[in-house]
C-alpha cells in the first residue's frame, strides 16, 4: 500500500495521528483527498432512501495493486443494509477502462442526476491511471442509476484526451482528484466539476486547473464543456503560481439563489502575497450558459471582513469546500475549511470560514469563524494536531428546515488514544450555526459501537444523508485506516442515525468488508472509507 505525506504535518491525517504503528504525516491521505457533494441526492434506484457509494482506494483487484474500487450500500426503511450491494472497479464487466496498478479509482465520487431520469449517477475519479502512455494523467467514469440501482449500461469513460475535452492528457495532471455536482446553467441536468488539481498552468508547475462537463438527456457531453485555472481571464486572484492545486476543493451551491448552482473552488496550498501556503478559495457563478467569469469572487483569510487570524503560513484554507443552506434564507451558505490553522499557540488544530449567501452571492455579513472550542461542552477542546474540519457534510438533521454541518476531526487523540479521531456536529439556526445542541461523537462514545484506537482517523471523511428516509440526516463517518484484526489499515465505516432531537447512538451501525453480505473481503491497505459521496 502506497502512502503519501504531503507537506510533513502531524500524523497522517484523516486525519492525522500517530499511532501504535508507526506515526504517520497528516495532509491528503494517500494521495489525496475526496469530495463531499452538498445538495444532490444519492437514490441510485429511485426508492426514496439516500444509498452510499463508499471509496476503497487502495483496494488490489485481483493481483493489480492500489486499483481502486467503489462499495456501494442501498438505503431502506430499516436504514442501510448488505441487500443488493455492489462492488464496482475498472475491471467490473461492461465498464469502460482497464484497472491499472495505482490508479485509486474511488479516489473521489461524486453524485447527481446527469441525464434527468430521477435516479441518481455516481461519477468516480481514478487521479492516478495513465492514459495509454501519459502517466498519472488521471481519468474518470461515470455509472448510471436505474430502477434496479447503478448499472454498466451507458456508462461513460473520460479523459483529457477524450475527443472534444477542453485541454489535453498530460503527465501527473491527476484528472478526477476531486469531483463536485451542480446544474451550473438551471437546465435541469446535473453537470460535474472535475478538478486537474496537479494540472500545469503554462510556467506553473501544479497550478492546477478544473474541466465542467454539463449534463442532458443522454448524460454528461463535451458540448459546451469548459477549463478553469487561475489564470483564465476574468478570475480573481494572484494568477496560477506553483504549487496552488487550485481545485483541491470543489462545491457547488446556489449563494445567489438564482436557480443555477455556483462552484466554490478551494486552492489549498495558494501563498497569499508573501504567506507561504495560506490557502485561498475562488467563487465562480453560474448563468443561462453555465459557469461565467460575471461575479466571481476571491477569498482568503486576509480578505477584508473575514473573521479569524488572518491568513497564516500553511493554514490550507480552501479545504475542505462545503456548501448548506445553514441560515434557511434559501441561499447557500459556504463552509471553508482551513485545518491545518493555528489557533492561537496550539498547531494544526484546524479551524472554518463560514460565509453566508445573498441575492449578491456570498458575503462577509455574519461570517463565522469556528473552532473546536465552538462545538461548546459537547467537544474535546482545541488540541494541537486535531485538523478540525479536515472534511465537512451539510443536510438538514433533525428536520427544522435549516441545515446542519458534521465536522470530521480526524487526528483528535480520544483520551491517550492517539489519532483515534472524532466528528461533532453544529446545527444551523435562523441565526446560522450554533453551539446550542452541538454533538461530538468518537468510538469510545456511550453506545457506538467499536473502540477508539491509535490512528484509526475516525472521521476522516463524513457525510450526512438520510438512508432510512425518515426525514432526518443520518451521520456516516469513516474510519479509513482501521485495522481489522490482523488486517492492518482495512477500514471502516460507522453510520448513526438522525432524529428530530439529533444524532442518536439507538441501532447505530459499523460497516466492513467482512460484514455479512457485503462483497469483497477484509485486507491489509485497502483503505475501506478513504472516499465516500
Amino acid at each position: 500500500m502506497r502512502r503519501v505525506i504531503i507537506m510533513s504535518v502531524l500524523l497522517i491525517a484523516i486525519a492525522q495521528v500517530s499511532g501504535s504503528a508507526a506515526a504517520r504525516t497528516v495532509g491528503d491521505g494517500p494521495r489525496g483527498g475526496g469530495t463531499d457533494i452538498a445538495g444532490h441526492s444519492s437514490d441510485f434506484n429511485g426508492d426514496g432512501f439516500a444509498d452510499l457509494a463508499i471509496g476503497v482506494s487502495n483496494e488490489d483487484v485481483g493481483t493489480i495493486v492500489d486499483a481502486g474500487a467503489v462499495s456501494v450500500l442501498y438505503g431502506s426503511a430499516p436504514g442501510l443494509g448488505a441487500a443488493g450491494n455492489q462492488f464496482w472497479n475498472m475491471n467490473s464487466r461492461g465498464i469502460l477502462g482497464r484497472a491499472g496498478a495505482g490508479d485509486e479509482f474511488g479516489h473521489a465520487v461524486a453524485v447527481a442526476d446527469f441525464n434527468g431520469d430521477g435516479y441518481s449517477d455516481l461519477a468516480v475519479g481514478a487521479p492516478f491511471h495513465n492514459v495509454d502512455t501519459v502517466d498519472n494523467a488521471g481519468s474518470l467514469n461515470v455509472i448510471y442509476g436505474s430502477a434496479a440501482g447503478l448499472t454498466s449500461a451507458a456508462n461513460q469513460y473520460w479523459n483529457q484526451d477524450s475527443a472534444n475535452v477542453l485541454d489535453q492528457a498530460e503527465q501527473g495532471d491527476l484528472f478526477g482528484a476531486s469531483l463536485a455536482a451542480g446544474d451550473f446553467n438551471g437546465d435541469g441536468f446535473a453537470d460535474l466539476a472535475v478538478g486537474d488539481r496537479t494540472e500545469d498552468i503554462g510556467a506553473a508547475v501544479d497550478g492546477g486547473a478544473v474541466n465542467v462537463m454539463y449534463g442532458s438527456v443522454t448524460g454528461l457531453v463535451t458540448a459546451g464543456n469548459q477549463f478553469w485555472s487561475q489564470d483564465t481571464p476574468g478570475i480573481l486572484g494572484e494568477g496560477a503560481e506553483s504549487g496552488d492545486v487550485f481545485s483541491r476543493g470543489l462545491g457547488a451551491g446556489d449563494f445567489n439563489a438564482d436557480g443555477r448552482d455556483d462552484l466554490g473552488v478551494g486552492a489549498w496550498t495558494e501563498d497569499v502575497g508573501t504567506i507561504q501556503d495560506a490557502g485561498a478559495a475562488n467563487v465562480i457563478y453560474g448563468s443561462a450558459t453555465g459557469l461565467t467569469t460575471a461575479g466571481n469572487q476571491y477569498w482568503t483569510g486576509d480578505s477584508p471582513g473575514i473573521g479569524g487570524d488572518g491568513a497564516e503560513k500553511g493554514d490550507w484554507f480552501g479545504r475542505p469546500i462545503t456548501p448548506g443552506d445553514f441560515n434557511g434564507d434559501g441561499y447557500s451558505d459556504l463552509a471553508i475549511g482551513a485545518h491545518k490553522e493555528d489557533v492561537g499557540t496550539i498547531v494544526d488544530a484546524g479551524a472554518m470560514n463560514v460565509l453566508y449567501g445573498s441575492a449578491a452571492g456570498l458575503t462577509t455579513g455574519g461570517n463565522q469563524f469556528l473552532t473546536e472550542a465552538d462545538l461548546g461542552a459537547a467537544g474535546d477542546g482545541v488540541e494541537t494536531g486535531d485538523h478540525f474540519c479536515r472534511a465537512a457534510s451539510s443536510g438538514d438533521i433533525n428536520g427544522d428546515g435549516y441545515q446542519d454541518l458534521a465536522i470530521a476531526i480526524s487526528a483528535e487523540d480520544v483520551g491517550s488514544v492517539n489519532g483515534a479521531g472524532a466528528a461533532g456536529i453544529l446545527y444551523g439556526s435562523a441565526a446560522g450555526l450554533t453551539d446550542t445542541g452541538a454533538q461530538y461523537f468518537s468510538q469510545d462514545s456511550p453506545n457506538v459501537k467499536d473502540i477508539a484506537e491509535d490512528s484509526d482517523f475516525f472521521g476522516w471523511y463524513v457525510k450526512l444523508g438520510d438512508f432510512n428516509g425518515d426525514g432526518s440526516a443520518d451521520l456516516v463517518s469513516s474510519a479509513a485506516f482501521e485495522d481489522m484484526g490482523t488486517s492492518a489499515d482495512a477500514g471502516s465505516v460507522q453510520l448513526l442515525y438522525g432524529s428530530l432531537s439529533g444524532i442518536v447512538t439507538a441501532g447505530n451501525q459499523v460497516w466492513t468488508q467482512d460484514h455479512t453480505g457485503v462483497k469483497d473481503l477484509v485486507e491489509a491497505g485497502d483503505l475501506f472509507g478513504n472516499i465516500m459521496d
